[in-house]
């Protein structure tokens, strides 16, 4: 995958482009720089309602929601006011604009069926994203630059387990950049490791990079 990145953007110290390629510091905030890079190339108006935002009022969306494996990038994320993020929930931004389009008393039926159909989306496969945003890899071929401890696992490791347990399949993929370093994703890696699974579900940032400071 090939993330969107703005035109005009300060990186200052955070990052860098050369040649095309998003370098990034290995220890930087990544979901914050995301943050950052969505609302360069997106503005701050709402992405539905068109509503004009000041900085404290907006809340960033995920178009695939976290929930159904949506990872924390420019081409998934979208500035939106808090009544437009709250009303669209764990629905998609296909999905959540044919809400917006159907008739007032259809709505909560259509919305109820949409959010079973994400449902079960989940547990047959792990994640409701496009086909094109995932592969597959050996775990041993992805690379972590975070230091590992084991205060790793926590509230959050232990639902990767349950929702293993229970399915079969990871709930989420991780993110990696062009070389396989991982960005995001580092409990269900943990998980995958330490539980002897031997390919994981990575989306590939092709044209980002992960530097490391000498």
């Amino acid at each position: 995958m090939i993330i969107e990145l703005p035109k005009k953007f300060n990186y200052g110290n955070q990052a860098r482009i050369e040649d095309g390629i998003l370098k990034i510091p290995s220890l930087s905030c990544v979901r914050a720089f995301m943050y950052k890079l969505t609302l360069a190339q997106k503005g701050k108006a709402c992405w539905y309602c068109g509503k004009k935002l000041k900085s404290d009022e907006i809340t960033m969306d995920h178009l695939y929601p976290q929930d159904l494996g949506g990872p924390t990038i420019p081409n998934n994320l979208a500035p939106t006011c808090a009544l437009c993020n709250n009303k669209k929930s764990n629905l998609t931004e296909k999905q959540y604009r044919q809400l917006l389009e159907a008739p007032e008393n259809k709505k909560k039926t259509i919305k109820s069926k949409f959010l079973a159909r994400n449902e079960q989306n989940k547990i047959k496969k792990g994640f409701f994203l496009p086909k094109e945003w995932i592969t597959t890899k050996k775990i041993d071929n992805i690379l972590v630059t975070m230091l590992m401890g084991e205060n790793y696992i926590s509230k959050k490791y232990s639902k990767i387990e349950t929702f293993y347990n229970a399915y079969q399949h990871l709930p989420y993929p991780i993110v990696v950049d062009r070389n396989n370093y991982l960005i995001d994703g580092f409990l269900v890696l943990m998980f995958a490791k330490n539980n002897n699974i031997t390919r994981v579900p990575p989306i590939v940032l092709e044209n980002v990079e992960v530097v490391f400071n000498k």
